[in-house]
């Protein structure tokens, strides 16, 4: 049997038969798509009419002899099955919300520290560290670092310039 850690996805072929750990039959493999299993709906051990029926990859424990083995038996992946309707319902709500799957909205604070700071990611306030306002090249101590040597502020600089 293959090493569920190791299990690559592409090794699961589409009419594979999916049984439990208990080896009871759960389903034929329909195809992979993205994190789950579609399983096929014309099974028939299932009523006429069913729909497909989704299983997350998560619960494969591998691949033994062109069959796909679930980590958990078959009444149990009966129950952790996500039907089609169940998939339209929860794709319509990201839908609704206004994002995707993992996608943030665009104008709201990014993780704990945009909580934390209170604005977007990538937003300055006033008094973080950074550019001071005032004169290009003024750091935020107010102390430029000119060529000659003069640690004295910008201001005080121009001041004793002599004008031309």
């Amino acid at each position: 049997m293959a090493d569920a850690g190791k299990l690559d996805p592409g090794g699961i072929r589409n009419r594979m038969a999916v049984v439990g750990s208990d080896g009871r039959h759960v389903g034929f493999v329909d195809k992979v798509e993205g994190e789950w299993i579609k399983l096929a709906k014309d099974d028939p051990q299932l009523p006429e009419g069913a729909e497909h029926r989704f299983l997350p990859l998560t619960t494969v424990a591998g691949l033994d002899g062109g069959l796909v083995r679930l980590s958990m038996p078959a009444e149990q992946a009966g129950e952790a099955v996500e039907t089609e309707s169940d998939m339209a319902r929860k794709r319509d709500l990201r839908l609704e919300e206004g994002r995707g799957p993992g996608q943030v909205e665009p104008d709201s604070p990014h993780g704990s520290r945009g909580a934390k700071h209170g604005g977007p990611k990538g937003q300055r306030e006033h008094g973080m560290s950074g550019q001071a306002p005032g004169p290009p090249g003024q750091t935020s101590f107010g102390v430029h670092g000119p060529a000659d040597g003069n640690p004295a502020p910008d201001a005080q600089r121009r001041r004793s310039s002599p004008e031309t």
